[in-house]
Protein backbone atom coordinates (compact mmCIF):
# COMPACT_ATOMS: atom_id res chain seq x y z
CA UNK A 1 0.00 0.00 0.00
CA UNK A 2 2.87 2.36 1.05
CA UNK A 3 4.45 1.69 -2.88
CA UNK A 4 0.60 3.11 -4.22
CA UNK A 5 0.82 5.75 -1.79
CA UNK A 6 3.95 6.98 -2.84
CA UNK A 7 3.79 6.66 -6.83
CA UNK A 8 0.41 7.63 -7.02
CA UNK A 9 0.18 11.20 -8.90
CA UNK A 10 -1.18 14.25 -8.00
CA UNK A 11 -3.84 14.26 -11.60
CA UNK A 12 -5.59 11.19 -9.15
CA UNK A 13 -7.83 13.88 -7.82
CA UNK A 14 -9.12 15.04 -11.22
CA UNK A 15 -10.14 10.96 -11.77
CA UNK A 16 -11.95 11.49 -8.13
CA UNK A 17 -13.44 14.74 -9.16
CA UNK A 18 -14.92 12.79 -12.37
CA UNK A 19 -15.72 9.59 -10.22
CA UNK A 20 -17.66 12.08 -7.82
CA UNK A 21 -19.20 14.31 -10.80
CA UNK A 22 -20.44 11.25 -12.40
CA UNK A 23 -22.10 9.34 -9.18
CA UNK A 24 -23.91 12.91 -9.14
CA UNK A 25 -25.15 12.43 -12.80
CA UNK A 26 -26.20 8.89 -12.38
CA UNK A 27 -28.19 9.41 -9.10
CA UNK A 28 -31.33 9.31 -10.98
CA UNK A 29 -31.05 5.81 -12.06
CA UNK A 30 -30.06 4.25 -8.94
CA UNK A 31 -28.01 5.09 -5.32
CA UNK A 32 -25.69 2.34 -5.49
CA UNK A 33 -24.23 3.76 -8.46
CA UNK A 34 -23.94 6.96 -7.15
CA UNK A 35 -22.87 5.78 -3.62
CA UNK A 36 -20.50 3.39 -5.74
CA UNK A 37 -18.62 6.48 -7.80
CA UNK A 38 -18.20 8.71 -4.37
CA UNK A 39 -16.83 5.72 -2.43
CA UNK A 40 -14.08 5.14 -5.39
CA UNK A 41 -13.67 9.13 -5.39
CA UNK A 42 -13.42 9.19 -1.38
CA UNK A 43 -10.65 6.27 -1.75
CA UNK A 44 -8.70 8.56 -4.31
CA UNK A 45 -8.61 11.42 -2.31
CA UNK A 46 -7.78 9.30 0.79
CA UNK A 47 -5.21 8.25 -0.80
CA UNK A 48 -3.99 11.57 -2.41
CA UNK A 49 -4.48 13.08 1.49
CA UNK A 50 -1.88 10.17 2.83
CA UNK A 51 0.86 10.98 0.43
CA UNK A 52 0.40 14.77 1.24
CA UNK A 53 0.67 13.18 5.24
CA UNK A 54 3.06 10.48 4.51
CA UNK A 55 5.49 12.13 1.82
CA UNK A 56 5.38 15.90 1.37
CA UNK A 57 8.30 16.67 -0.18
CA UNK A 58 7.04 14.58 -3.30
CA UNK A 59 3.95 16.73 -3.52
CA UNK A 60 6.47 19.66 -2.80
CA UNK A 61 8.63 18.74 -5.69
CA UNK A 62 5.81 17.97 -7.94
CA UNK A 63 3.98 21.49 -7.11
CA UNK A 64 7.11 23.28 -8.60
CA UNK A 65 5.99 21.97 -12.19
CA UNK A 66 3.13 24.66 -12.84
CA UNK A 67 0.99 22.23 -14.84
CA UNK A 68 1.07 20.09 -11.85
CA UNK A 69 0.28 22.69 -9.53
CA UNK A 70 -2.32 23.75 -11.56
CA UNK A 71 -4.08 19.92 -11.84
CA UNK A 72 -3.82 19.51 -8.23
CA UNK A 73 -6.92 22.12 -7.86
CA UNK A 74 -8.81 19.08 -8.61
CA UNK A 75 -8.39 17.65 -4.91
CA UNK A 76 -10.32 20.84 -4.04
CA UNK A 77 -12.98 20.25 -6.20
CA UNK A 78 -13.21 16.73 -5.46
CA UNK A 79 -13.49 18.07 -2.01
CA UNK A 80 -16.53 20.16 -2.69
CA UNK A 81 -18.55 17.45 -4.34
CA UNK A 82 -18.06 15.22 -1.64
CA UNK A 83 -19.78 16.96 0.64
CA UNK A 84 -22.59 16.72 -1.23
CA UNK A 85 -22.42 13.00 -1.00
CA UNK A 86 -22.37 13.96 3.25
CA UNK A 87 -24.59 16.86 3.32
CA UNK A 88 -27.76 14.25 3.85
CA UNK A 89 -26.01 12.63 6.54
CA UNK A 90 -24.17 14.94 8.50
CA UNK A 91 -24.88 18.79 7.46
CA UNK A 92 -22.37 20.32 9.70
CA UNK A 93 -19.31 18.27 9.25
CA UNK A 94 -20.30 18.12 5.24
CA UNK A 95 -20.58 22.44 5.12
CA UNK A 96 -17.43 22.63 7.17
CA UNK A 97 -15.68 20.13 4.31
CA UNK A 98 -16.98 22.47 1.85
CA UNK A 99 -16.05 25.68 3.00
CA UNK A 100 -12.53 24.17 3.49
CA UNK A 101 -11.79 23.21 0.39
CA UNK A 102 -13.54 26.39 -0.73
CA UNK A 103 -10.77 28.32 1.11
CA UNK A 104 -8.07 25.45 0.06
CA UNK A 105 -9.28 26.50 -3.35
CA UNK A 106 -8.89 29.94 -3.20
CA UNK A 107 -5.22 29.48 -1.32
CA UNK A 108 -4.23 27.47 -4.13
CA UNK A 109 -5.16 30.59 -6.79
CA UNK A 110 -3.23 32.73 -4.69
CA UNK A 111 -0.29 30.84 -4.28
CA UNK A 112 -0.15 29.48 -7.89
CA UNK A 113 -0.77 33.55 -8.79
CA UNK A 114 2.21 34.53 -6.80
CA UNK A 115 4.52 31.26 -7.79
CA UNK A 116 3.59 31.20 -11.97
CA UNK A 117 1.49 34.40 -12.70
CA UNK A 118 4.56 36.37 -10.62
CA UNK A 119 6.79 35.99 -13.24
CA UNK A 120 4.89 35.50 -15.91
CA UNK A 121 6.32 34.28 -19.34
CA UNK A 122 3.69 33.46 -22.28
CA UNK A 123 5.41 30.41 -23.22
CA UNK A 124 5.29 28.64 -19.87
CA UNK A 125 1.17 29.59 -19.81
CA UNK A 126 -0.40 26.45 -20.53
CA UNK A 127 -4.60 25.11 -20.17
CA UNK A 128 -4.11 23.51 -16.89
CA UNK A 129 -3.94 26.96 -16.27
CA UNK A 130 -8.30 26.86 -16.48
CA UNK A 131 -8.51 24.30 -13.52
CA UNK A 132 -6.63 26.37 -10.83
CA UNK A 133 -8.48 29.68 -11.51
CA UNK A 134 -11.81 28.57 -13.14
CA UNK A 135 -12.53 25.01 -11.26
CA UNK A 136 -13.29 27.64 -8.37
CA UNK A 137 -17.03 27.93 -10.17
CA UNK A 138 -17.47 23.98 -8.52
CA UNK A 139 -18.30 26.00 -5.35
CA UNK A 140 -20.79 27.60 -7.25
CA UNK A 141 -22.68 24.19 -8.43
CA UNK A 142 -22.23 22.72 -4.63
CA UNK A 143 -23.32 25.93 -2.55
CA UNK A 144 -27.37 25.35 -3.15
CA UNK A 145 -26.53 22.55 -1.16
CA UNK A 146 -25.70 24.93 1.90
CA UNK A 147 -27.57 27.39 1.22
CA UNK A 148 -24.77 29.77 0.09
CA UNK A 149 -26.42 30.40 -3.63
CA UNK A 150 -25.04 34.63 -2.97
CA UNK A 151 -21.32 33.24 -2.39
CA UNK A 152 -21.65 30.60 -4.99
CA UNK A 153 -23.28 33.52 -7.45
CA UNK A 154 -19.81 35.31 -6.96
CA UNK A 155 -17.67 32.65 -7.51
CA UNK A 156 -19.17 32.06 -10.63
CA UNK A 157 -18.80 35.46 -11.87
CA UNK A 158 -15.14 35.66 -10.50
CA UNK A 159 -14.43 32.34 -12.67
CA UNK A 160 -16.30 33.01 -15.23
CA UNK A 161 -14.40 36.35 -15.20
CA UNK A 162 -10.79 34.22 -14.86
CA UNK A 163 -12.22 31.75 -17.92
CA UNK A 164 -12.47 35.09 -20.25
CA UNK A 165 -8.94 36.35 -19.07
CA UNK A 166 -7.54 32.97 -19.47
CA UNK A 167 -9.11 32.04 -23.04
CA UNK A 168 -7.25 35.57 -24.37
CA UNK A 169 -4.32 34.80 -22.64
CA UNK A 170 -3.98 30.75 -23.77
CA UNK A 171 -5.27 31.50 -27.29
CA UNK A 172 -2.67 34.23 -27.89
CA UNK A 173 0.24 32.19 -26.03
CA UNK A 174 -0.61 28.94 -28.93
CA UNK A 175 -0.79 31.77 -31.49
CA UNK A 176 3.05 33.25 -30.40
CA UNK A 177 4.45 29.87 -29.22
CA UNK A 178 4.43 26.32 -31.06
CA UNK A 179 3.99 23.19 -28.96
CA UNK A 180 6.92 21.66 -26.80
CA UNK A 181 8.06 18.88 -28.56
CA UNK A 182 7.70 15.97 -26.12
CA UNK A 183 3.63 16.93 -26.04
CA UNK A 184 3.35 16.65 -29.57
CA UNK A 185 1.65 12.52 -30.03
CA UNK A 186 2.36 12.67 -33.91
CA UNK A 187 6.32 12.06 -32.65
Amino acid sequence: MDSIIKKLPIPAAGVALGLAALGNLLAPYGEVVRILCGALSLSLVGLLAAKLVLYPSLIRKDMENSIFASVSATFFMALMQLAGYLAPAAQVPAFALWCAAVVGHLALMTWFSVRFIGRFKLAEVFPTYFICYVGIIVASVTSPIFGMQDLGRVLFWFGFACYAVLFAVITLRYVKHSIPEPARPDR
